[in-house]
């Protein structure tokens, strides 16, 4: 979430940064697995497809 510090005041807050309420979006940071805050995975084999299915829950 560090990475996109910069960029989700403007996206979330318009108002503060010269843009319009109704055109403000609804942010989400997810992080990948084992990396940043996020916990470290107990099992091997992190995979696009395995993180897809972590996500989609």
């Amino acid at each position: 979430m560090i990475e996109f510090q910069d960029i989700i005041g403007p996206l979330t807050d318009l108002t503060a940064h010269e843009g319009s309420t109704n055109e403000a979006f609804h942010v989400i940071c997810s992080s990948m697995p084992g990396f940043g805050f996020s916990d470290m995975l107990t099992t091997r084999g992190t995979a696009p497809t395995r993180l897809e299915k972590l996500w989609a829950n």
